[in-house]
């Protein structure tokens, strides 16, 4: 056979080597010292649950709301990585002075690591790495061309009232009643941007046949 289990996509060999490689990218021309930080802080369960956690959680909101900055992402970062150095220096520095965190891991290290923290964070947010990265429904934006129907739907007078999940997708409900309000259409936009009638059109229809036709001429 031409293709090798190694090379699957699937393969937990292939796996490896892609985080490997991933890995490899996030320490590139990083220090010695910087590196050392950062698998500290990694492995530290308080250090990660109760610190990096949060903060990641707070730059996802700030992602999905299109208002994450990169710069000020690394500087949000800078007093967990110091207390992370803090930390580092109290349980493993032979040096035990006040200022040996300091001197083990200088300005220039804690900024490395603020940077390597936030490229790990934007590697997981773009393949939704976390639960709490990836959108919930109320979340999902309409596609361009779902977007353009519903803008249309709109200035007909319907209104949105719902929308649900179709597996990836997301599929918007409109409603628009009769002017005696005493029936009414609802219809359903796909994420390609056409129109799927319930069952209340044909009855919606009969009823109110010179309004939709009305309507359609808006």
């Amino acid at each position: 056979m031409k293709d090798n289990y190694l090379d699957t996509a699937f393969s937990p060999y292939r796996f490896y080597m892609d985080e490997l490689a991933k890995f490899d990218r996030l320490n590139e021309k990083k220090s010695v010292e910087a590196v050392e930080l950062y698998n500290y802080i990694d492995n530290d369960g308080q250090l990660y649950n109760q610190r990096k956690m949060p903060i990641w959680k707070n730059y996802t909101k700030k992602m999905k709301a299109g208002k994450y900055n990169r710069a000020l992402a690394e500087k949000g970062m800078l007093p967990f990585v110091t207390d992370g150095a803090k930390k580092y220096a109290k349980e493993i520095a032979r040096e035990k002075n006040a200022n040996a965190w300091q001197n083990m891991f200088p300005m220039k290290v804690r900024k490395e690591v603020a940077s390597m923290l936030a490229d790990e964070f934007e590697d997981h947010y773009e393949t939704k790495y976390f639960d709490f990265m990836k959108e919930s429904i109320n979340e999902q934006r309409a596609t361009p061309e779902q977007n353009e129907t519903l803008v249309k739907l709109e200035k007909k007078g319907f209104r949105e009232v719902g929308h649900f999940r179709d597996g990836d997708d997301t599929v918007y409900v409109m409603s628009i009643s009769s002017k005696n309000k005493h029936s009414h259409f609802q219809c359903e936009v796909e994420a390609n941007g056409k129109i799927f009638g319930t069952d209340t059109f044909e009855k919606f229809w009969r009823e109110n046949k010179d309004y939709v036709e009305k309507l359609k001429r808006r």
